[in-house]
């Protein structure tokens, strides 16, 4: 069933910063210079009930031979928009310049097939006002009935309102989910070789009936091998079958506790047949390669299974502002989106995040990377070629070489061709590598330091319950004003990555003040270096201030094989208002060096 309500809103005060100005600057449409369209010009009813997406395919088309600045206005009503296969996105605004779109209210009901919206190679683009529902649901819930700790599975009722899994032989076909982003498109006769080691079903995650958090003392996610119906293909009754070495833990299975999957959206077909394709596991919303680009004002109930916001590559400014990921207000859904609200990778500049919500999300809320590559061929000591491209003449490098225990920073880009890098100075000792996890953890890491999330800012958010963590950032920005409420892993952490995947580079120049953080899982901030045993610390230069923590656990605060980090005027508590000294609250190790703690008038 489909709801019509209100966005949510997030009531809070703001607090201004002179960074955003450049941020904001060339965003705004004048309305004397601006053509305007509705989607009912071209045949939209805006009912709920009949498809709309023909109508917004021919609006986009004559917004895109118009000249000059356009802008589609919608109504507050409700728009079903099915099937497409033109594009991965509904809205794709990819190549489009001086573009507004305003939902003004409306509520968008989508096929999970395709995604919100697409910005690729896009200039001062505003998208804004709309709420995001899907039909069918891209996730199914259902109720632990029992479970066989003999064979490691367990019953699984699913509720009324939501999708049944797909057949054994539907998965076999096409249940090749997950695709990684960093590699190239499958071909068709790729396909078969697509599936991880988890198998298509990927993961599912176990949550409390009432509190709507992650089960306590029990996996954070449960790898699947089969789903199959108990009393035939009507039954809503189905047997989950766990993965190695996830089967020990279904004995401490109890009936009535919430069991979520993801719900596969397109066929092998459907996929090749989109004239442009985007991944299997893209984003909701996609901005790459773009600039001057705001999102605002738009909530997602639901989300298909991927991440919420991807914002990768991009060359100017990209906002994200007013939006909110939750669950559908009245319902006792217990999932807004499997994957993370806001993923950033490899951006000239960072995003400004701000006045936002972030619950009901089964992986991070907000994350600020950059992400490592590898060198497959040495073919001069300063060339190389690389696992992946996007490496420009001037761009700054941070070389990674953890069999050296050493990270350097003093490399830059005088030339390149696609994957072959040409840089300033020799790199010695390189080992070659191919990104493959926990297999090329002595292979020598390069990171674009120029194209790094640099200068971003999340401030005046809130994170809710959820599965992991509220913000992981590896680069240098701002994090401020944020409340930070019921989240099932960390508040902050600030690290590399180094083994089980590959991200970076090191946090530094991070200012992290006035946030206000409770009830996390898990101790709520962490900051360390990650590498092999005897590196020192590289991660630092960190100011944490006039932050306000309360945890019951052990040490608020865990720092690692860190340097340059000052604590200043912050108050950390236990649950019932005990005060905590800062001593007690920072807990440091023997790699660190230069940790201050300081009074607020320090």
């Amino acid at each position: 069933m489909i709801s019509k309500v209100k966005p949510a809103r997030l009531v809070g005060s703001g607090t201004v910063c002179v960074c955003a100005g450049l941020l904001l600057a060339g965003c705004m449409l004048q309305p004397s210079e601006v053509r305007t369209f509705i989607p009912e010009e071209f045949g939209a009813a805006g009912d709920g009930v009949h498809d709309d997406s023909l109508a917004l395919k021919e609006a986009l088309a004559a917004m895109r031979h118009s000249s000059g600045p356009v802008r589609l206005v919608f109504s507050e009503k409700t728009y079903r928009l099915g099937k497409q296969t033109d594009s991965d996105a509904q809205f794709d605004l990819s190549g489009m310049s001086n573009v507004e779109v305003d939902g003004r209210g409306a509520t968008l009901i989508l096929n999970p097939v395709n995604g919100v919206a697409r910005f690729f190679n896009s200039r001062n683009v505003t998208f804004k006002n709309f709420v995001i529902q899907h039909d069918p649901l891209p996730f199914m819930q259902g109720t632990v009935v029992s479970a066989d700790k003999a064979d490691g599975s367990f019953l699984w009722e699913i509720q009324d309102g939501f999708p049944l899994p797909p057949s054994g032989q539907w998965m076999k076909k096409n249940g090749h989910f997950f695709d990684n982003p960093a590699a190239s498109l499958p071909n068709a006769d790729e396909w078969e070789t697509r599936n991880g080691p988890g198998g298509p079903w990927q993961w599912g995650i176990v949550i409390e009936a009432e509190s709507r958090r992650l089960k306590p003392d029990f996996p954070n996610h449960l790898f699947v091998d089969s789903v199959v119906p108990v009393d035939g293909n009507d039954s809503r009754i189905y047997r989950v079958s766990v993965a190695e070495p996830y089967r020990k833990h279904i004995k401490d299975l109890s009936s009535g506790e919430r069991f979520v999957l993801p719900r596969f959206r397109r066929t092998k077909e459907e996929f090749f047949s989109l004239k442009d394709r985007g991944w299997m596991y893209e984003q909701n919303v996609q901005i790459r390669k773009s600039s001057d680009i705001k999102v605002e004002n738009v909530t997602f109930y639901s989300a298909r299974p991927g991440m919420v916001f991807g914002i990768r590559h991009n060359i100017g400014p990209v906002t994200v502002r007013g939006c909110t990921v939750t669950w559908l207000p009245g319902s006792d859904r217990v999932i807004a989106s499997w994957r993370d609200g806001t993923h950033c990778k490899n951006n000239r500049i960072g995003p400004l995040i701000e006045n936002c919500r972030f619950e009901g999300l089964f992986d991070d809320s907000i994350n600020l990377s950059a992400d490592a590559v590898m060198a497959k061929r040495v073919i001069a000591p300063n060339q190389f070629e690389l696992t992946s491209s996007g490496f420009e003449p001037g761009d700054q490098v941070g070389v990674f070489r953890p069999d050296q225990d050493s990270w350097d920073t003093g490399f830059s880009v005088v030339e390149s061709d696609g994957a072959i890098v040409m840089l300033n100075c020799p790199v010695d000792g390189i080992i070659v590598g191919e990104m493959r996890p926990k297999k090329d953890v002595e292979s020598t890491q390069f990171y674009n330091l120029s194209c790094a999330n640099d200068g971003f800012i999340v401030r005046n958010n809130f994170f809710g319950i959820q599965r992991r963590h509220a913000v992981l950032a590896r680069c240098r920005g701002l994090i401020e004003n944020n409340v930070i409420d019921g989240v099932c892993g960390r508040a902050l952490e600030f690290c590399n990555e180094f083994g089980s995947f590959y991200e970076g580079p090191f946090p530094r120049g991070l200012r992290v003040c006035g946030n206000r953080i409770s009830n996390t899982a898990w101790a709520p901030v962490v900051i360390r270096t990650k590498g092999p045993v005897g590196m020192g610390p590289v991660t630092g230069d960190i100011l944490f201030e006039d932050n306000e923590i309360f945890f019951d656990d052990g040490a608020p605060v865990e720092v690692e094989c860190s340097e340059n980090v000052t604590f200043k005027g912050n108050r950390f508590f236990r649950t019932d208002g005990t005060p905590v000294s800062g001593t007690e609250a920072v807990e440091t190790n023997a790699a660190c060096r230069d940790i201050r703690l300081l009074p607020a008038d320090g």
